[in-house]
């Protein structure tokens, strides 16, 4: 069986523009900065990734499989790399949902 193609952030990032008509749109309505979507799509940052991961109904690990587990837990060497912005309270907060 062939592995599932992991998108590109391009890619996400159009889809959330179909969506929402931008990625600043998109952080704004959820009471982000407006640059923090463009953040979470290349760095770990779970409680957005979970939000976009919601808006396009696909799963966390199909999004960011070198992040995610398939039951959606951050990946242990991931947390090291989470985004500051998110700080490790959005870590806490994601894990203990």
């Amino acid at each position: 069986m062939a592995p599932v193609a992991t998108p590109h952030a391009e890619d996400i990032k159009a889809q959330i523009r179909k969506r929402c008509g931008s990625l600043a749109a998109f952080s704004a309505r959820h009471g982000y900065s407006p640059t923090a979507a463009s953040i979470a799509l290349h760095k770990p940052w779970p409680t957005l990734q979970r939000l976009i991961a919601k808006e396009l109904d696909v799963p966390l690990h199909r999004l960011w499989p070198r992040w995610y587990d398939a039951d959606g837990t951050l990946k242990a060497g991931a947390r090291k790399n989470v985004s500051r912005v998110a700080g490790q309270r959005d870590v806490e907060k994601t894990e203990a949902a």
